[in-house]
């Protein structure tokens, strides 16, 4: 009896502590997240082999969750060379990304930021492009 009291408890306490509709206060049906790349610059030039600074904030208003996460690298035909940040972030309000990027490869590239809603859709992109030179 003793372990059949213990048993509801737990999952009584499990119950309580699960994700609710109310972890969401921002869901109105609309996802929008301001992105700001803020480096590399777009149009800058970086040196094949060295460390690239890579700096992208994403922000909503205080109470609204931002997502989904994603910084890639593409290369000038839109292939993908890396993915730099690929999560679910669930943060109220501001996420930044600071991180490094170093390039093996001379030619032209864009850093794309974007974000999505908890379902995976409706989607908010930020980009800019850099050359990387020998």
């Amino acid at each position: 009896m003793k372990y059949l009291l213990l048993f509801f408890f737990a999952a009584a306490l499990t119950l309580a502590a699960c994700k609710k509709d109310d972890d969401h206060p921002h869901d109105d049906g609309t996802y929008h997240v301001h992105i700001q790349i803020l480096a590399p610059q777009d149009g800058a030039t970086v040196t094949k082999g060295q460390e690239m600074e890579v700096e992208v904030e994403f922000e909503r208003e205080a109470d609204q969750t931002i997502h989904n996460v994603k910084i890639e690298i593409l290369d000038a035909s839109g292939n993908l060379v890396e993915t730099l940040h690929n999560r679910h972030e669930h943060v109220l309000g501001m996420f930044m990304y600071q991180g490094t990027y170093t390039p093996q490869q001379t030619g032209t590239f864009t850093l794309r930021a974007e974000s999505t809603s908890d379902s995976g859709d409706q989607p908010n992109e930020a980009s800019v492009t850099f050359t990387v030179v020998e």
